[in-house]
C-alpha cells in the first residue's frame, strides 16, 4: 500500500481521477445536450476555427463577409482549429480537452506540495479533481480545458523560481504564462505580480531588475505577433476587444441594477445594442462605445462601484452553478437551492419543511450542494492564517498564490458567471482550504484525546 501512494503513482492517481470524472460527467451530460454546442461561446469558438480553416482569417461571423475580429483571444480557436484539420470534427476536442485540463489535478498537488505538505497537496489535488462544474466544462467546447492546466503550470514554475532561484524556471513560467494570455486575456495583466515578486528574492535590485526585465521580454515576445496583429488589422494594441464588452454587460450593468439605474440587467444588454447601433455589439468599434459609456458611468459613482465590488466579494467563494448541472441532467426542480434559501430568509419554516417532504434524491443533491462553497470559503479562510504561521519558510509562495486568487476575484467579483470565472481559481483556494481541513481536523483530535 505505501508502494501505490509514493510520489509517481500519486500524481498518476490525480490525473486518472480527475480524468475519469470528467469523462462520467460528460458521457451522464452528453445523453441529453450536445457537449460541442452548449455555450453561446462555444459556438463562436467553433465558427471561428472553422473560419481559420476554411476562409483564412480569424473571424466569428459565420456568414459572408468574414470580417477579422479581435473580440475572441486567439489561442482556444487555434487549438480547436487543429483538432478539426486532424479528426475532422469538434468531438475529439471534448476528450482531448478532458484528459488535458485533468493535468491540474497533479499540477495541483505539485504547488501544495511544494507550499504545504504532502497530505494537503494530496487533498488538494482530490478536492480539485471532484468539483463538478470545473469538471463539467472540461468536457465541453470551453478554453477552460486548455488555459488553466498551461496556467497553473506556469504558476508551478514560478514557485520554483522563488525557492529554487534558478532562471530557467522563471523564463518559462513567463513564456507560459504569454501563451496563457493568449487563451483567456485576464491572465495578461497577473504578470506584474509576478514581476514584483521577482524583487522579493532580495537579489540586488539592479540585478533584479534586469532578471524582471528579460522575463518581461520573454513575456511579451510571446504575445507580441497577435497585439501587432490586431494593431495592423484592428488598429488597437489591446490583446483583445472583449474588455469593454465584458466592463459594460457585466460589472457596469451590475453596478447600474444595484444603483435603481437599470431596471433589470436584461435592459442593460438591450441599453448596449442601442449605443452600438451601426456597429457589431463585438467589432472594435461597438466595444469601445460601450468601454467609453461604461468607464464614464463608473466615474459618476466610483466609490460605489468599489464599495459594491468590494462587498461583493464574498459571492466569488459562494456561488455555484450545480442548478444548472441540475437542469442538464434533468431534475425537475433544478432551482431548489435559491427556492429554499429564498423561504429561509422569509422564515417560512413550514414551507420549506413542505417542500423538502417532497424532494427527489437529485433535488436533495442539489441543495446540500449549496452548501459546498460556503464551507469551503470558510476553510480557505482558515487556511489562509494556518499556512502563514505554520508554513512561514514558504510565506513568499504563500503569498503568490493568494494574490493570484485575489487577482481574479478583483477582476471578476461583479460578472454574472462567477462559478465559472472561480475555475481559475479553485486549485489555489483548494490548497488553503485543504490547509484549514487538515488544521480542524488535528485540532479535534487534540481536544478529543486529551
Amino acid at each position: 500500500m505505501s508502494g501505490f501512494f509514493s510520489e509517481k503513482n500519486k500524481l498518476i492517481f490525480l490525473f486518472i481521477l480527475a480524468a475519469v470524472f470528467g469523462l462520467t460527467l460528460s458521457f451522464i451530460f452528453s445523453q441529453k445536450i450536445d457537449p460541442t454546442a452548449l455555450f453561446i461561446d462555444s459556438q463562436a469558438y467553433k465558427t471561428t476555427a472553422l473560419n481559420i480553416i476554411n476562409h483564412h482569417v480569424f473571424s466569428y461571423n459565420n456568414t459572408p463577409p468574414y470580417e477579422p475580429s479581435g473580440f475572441r483571444a486567439p489561442g482556444y480557436p487555434l487549438w480547436l482549429a487543429l483538432v478539426y484539420l486532424v479528426f475532422g470534427s469538434f468531438k475529439p476536442a471534448i476528450f482531448l480537452g478532458i484528459f488535458v485540463f485533468a493535468l491540474t489535478a497533479p499540477l495541483t498537488y505539485l504547488i501544495a506540495r511544494e507550499l504545504f505538505d504532502k497530505r494537503i497537496a494530496f487533498l488538494a489535488g482530490i478536492l480539485f479533481a471532484l468539483e463538478p462544474w470545473g469538471a463539467f466544462l472540461s468536457g465541453a467546447i470551453m478554453s477552460e480545458q486548455i488555459f488553466l492546466p498551461l496556467f497553473v503550470l506556469a504558476v508551478y514554475l514560478f514557485i520554483r523560481y522563488l525557492k529554487q532561484n534558478s532562471h530557467k524556471f522563471l523564463y518559462l513560467s513567463a513564456g507560459l504564462l504569454g501563451i496563457s494570455a493568449l487563451i483567456r486575456p485576464n491572465a495578461l495583466y497577473i504578470w506584474p505580480i509576478f514581476a514584483i515578486f521577482i524583487f522579493f528574492k532580495r537579489n540586488g535590485f539592479l540585478k533584479s531588475l534586469k532578471t524582471a526585465g528579460l522575463a518581461s521580454l520573454i513575456f511579451l515576445f510571446v504575445i507580441a505577433p497577435w497585439l501587432i496583429r490586431n494593431k495592423v488589422v484592428l488598429d488597437t494594441w489591446q490583446i483583445t476587444t472583449v474588455q469593454g464588452f465584458s466592463l459594460f454587460v457585466d460589472n457596469f450593468n451590475t453596478f447600474q441594477v444595484h444603483r435603481g439605474k437599470f431596471k433589470s440587467l436584461d435592459e442593460g444588454y438591450e441599453i448596449a445594442y442601442k449605443l452600438t447601433k451601426g456597429f457589431d455589439i463585438m467589432s472594435k468599434e461597438g466595444t469601445e462605445i460601450l468601454l467609453k459609456e461604461a468607464l464614464s458611468g463608473i466615474k459618476e459613482d466610483s466609490f460605489g462601484y468599489i464599495k459594491l465590488s468590494i462587498f461583493s466579494m464574498p459571492n466569488f467563494f459562494t456561488r455555484n452553478s450545480y442548478s444548472s448541472l441540475g437542469y442538464y441532467f434533468g431534475v425537475r426542480e433544478f432551482k431548489i437551492q435559491s427556492q429554499t434559501f429564498s423561504l429561509l430568509k422569509q422564515r417560512n419554516f413550514s414551507a420549506v419543511w413542505d417542500k423538502m417532504r417532497d424532494f427527489s434524491a437529485g433535488e436533495w443533491i442539489l441543495l446540500l450542494s449549496g452548501f459546498f462553497w460556503p464551507v469551503i470559503a470558510i476553510l480557505f479562510l482558515m487556511g489562509i492564517f494556518i499556512s502563514l504561521v505554520k508554513f512561514k519558510s514558504n510565506r513568499l509562495g504563500i503569498l503568490l498564490i493568494f494574490g493570484v486568487v485575489f487577482y481574479f476575484v478583483a477582476i471578476t467579483t461583479l460578472m454574472i458567471e462567477l462559478a465559472r470565472f472561480r475555475i481559475q481559481a479553485q486549485p489555489f483556494i483548494f490548497m488553503f482550504a485543504a490547509a484549514g481541513i487538515f488544521y480542524f481536523w488535528d485540532y479535534l483530535y487534540k481536544k478529543i484525546c486529551s
